[in-house]
């Protein structure tokens, strides 16, 4: 059997791949990412094959060969046995070896074609339609392994995100909720609070914990929706606004960790000139504390040691009930900072009960002094100072801590004023009713009588502010 015409076959296809689709695939390879404004993109194009890389960098090169290459080079290198002509060194009677250089380029000829097709439409993949490149890209993360670095995939992803909110790319959205949604679920799963008997050792301590990748992809949506452009993508700005990717819907509980509570912060800081925006927070917020975070009843209480049986779960819950709550009387204080009256209105007036209950608001003059004493008394809070917990935007050295204590304060006089005007709609509600004094400390009592001045100083603050006032 004669192989006709395989010669001129071969190198017509392979210097059309070298002399013509080569340069132009290479010149859409050097602008991968370009498109999406990435940083990342190129860099999970180079894993993957056939743009994978064998071996060291040659000298002359300025980088490693690709697998693509190295084919490329070996098929036009097996030109040189069909040039040298040369017989045989052993079988020479045999057919396979009388035509092993035309056989030879044949085969790495069709090797050639076969990768460079792959290659075609990983290129083609990387630089066309952005809702086919995210499915891939979130594919190929759902692949690694557990524990397995990632270190382009969910980088490219939050890139995809700010690309979507730019460009307004709804199709986009629905693949970018669900992903971010399922990434919430999943660290959420690893947090699943047994029955008391099954506590394992050092359960108390335990956090839902988010990496940091997760963490600046949803800040980063934040910055961009915050510029107001958003009007196509009213999903994916509710969900990253709302802090639902964080906190949960409420019906699960998921314990909030510091490294969460400081991303929570920075969140909430970028939405805080909008009052829009803060009322989607506040209602998850609300929801969150409501059932994420319900109080802790005591079973089984023990007379000689004066303690209920799960006594450690309910100080841990009252705890993290403590944290939150202060977490957002701080919020207030950045609202009042920040000028945002409308948004202090919606703080005012949203509940989800009926008579109205307004969870995250204190319920009396007692709650309103006892917290004003602890923000007023910073170090005696037991923990980072007021302006490292809740840094405020332009208050951000040590001179100024005692402004963000100021604007905090200033939000508890209002809250003391708005006791004044909250309907009674039960026999037992006494909102203006005097604060209880604290009984058990001395030092605390002594906190309370110095902060006195200085409530009055913050009240008169308040009552100056016409603007505030008649917004409220």
């Amino acid at each position: 059997m004669e192989l006709k015409y395989i010669i001129e076959i071969c190198v017509a296809i392979d210097i059309a791949i070298l002399g013509i689709a080569y340069p132009i695939i290479v010149d859409k390879i050097s602008n991968i990412g370009h498109k999406f404004s990435s940083n990342y993109l190129a860099n999970a194009f180079e894993n993957e094959f056939p743009q994978t890389k064998l071996f060291g960098v040659f000298p002359g090169r300025s980088r490693r060969i690709t697998v693509f290459e190295w084919v490329l080079f070996f098929t036009i290198g097996s030109f040189i046995f069909l040039i040298l002509d040369r017989e045989p060194l052993f079988w020479k009677d045999n057919w396979i070896m009388q035509n092993s250089a035309k056989l030879l380029t044949l085969f790495l000829t069709l090797s050639l074609v076969v990768i460079f097709i792959i290659w075609l439409d990983k290129v083609s993949l990387y630089n066309g339609k952005s809702t086919r490149l995210l499915t891939y890209i979130i594919s190929e993360y759902r692949k690694l392994k557990k524990g397995q670095d990632d270190k382009y995939h969910f980088k490219i992803i939050n890139e995809l995100a700010i690309f979507a909110i730019r460009t307004q790319d709804k199709g986009l959205e629905e693949t970018l909720v669900d992903f971010y949604t399922e990434e919430f679920n999943n660290y959420r799963s690893n947090f699943i609070r047994p029955r008391e008997a099954e506590k394992p050792d050092g359960f108390e301590n335990f956090k839902v914990e988010f990496n940091h990748e997760f963490h600046y992809g949803i800040r980063e949506i934040i910055r961009e929706v915050a510029k107001g452009r958003n009007e196509d993508l009213q999903s994916l700005e509710y969900f990253v606004v709302s802090g639902v990717w964080l906190m949960g819907q409420g019906i699960f509980e998921t314990p909030i960790s510091n490294d969460t509570y400081k991303e929570l912060w920075r969140n909430v800081v970028l939405i805080s000139n909008n009052p829009k925006f803060v009322g989607n927070y506040w209602s998850t917020a609300h929801q969150y504390f409501s059932f994420g975070l319900q109080q802790v009843y005591g079973t089984d209480y023990n007379f000689e040691t004066k303690k209920y049986d799960n006594q450690s779960l309910i100080d841990k819950r009252d705890s993290e009930r403590k944290r939150f709550f202060e977490f957002h009387l701080a919020l207030g204080g950045l609202l009042i900072y920040q000028k945002n009256y409308e948004a202090l209105k919606k703080l005012f007036t949203y509940t989800q009960n009926q008579p109205p209950k307004y969870v995250l608001l204190p319920n009396n003059m007692t709650e309103i002094f006892t917290w004003f004493s602890s923000f007023k008394d910073e170090f005696g809070r037991g923990y980072y100072p007021i302006d490292l917990s809740y840094p405020f935007p332009g208050l951000d050295n040590l001179g100024n801590r005692r402004r963000v204590t100021f604007y905090i304060c200033q939000y508890l006089t209002l809250l003391f004023l708005r006791q004044f005007k909250l309907p009674e709609h039960n026999t037992y509600d006494n909102f203006t009713g005097q604060p209880t004094l604290p009984q058990a400390e001395v030092l605390e009592l002594l906190r309370w009588q110095e902060s006195i001045n200085y409530f009055r100083f913050c009240l008169k603050k308040v009552l100056k502010d016409k603007n505030l006032l008649n917004t409220i």
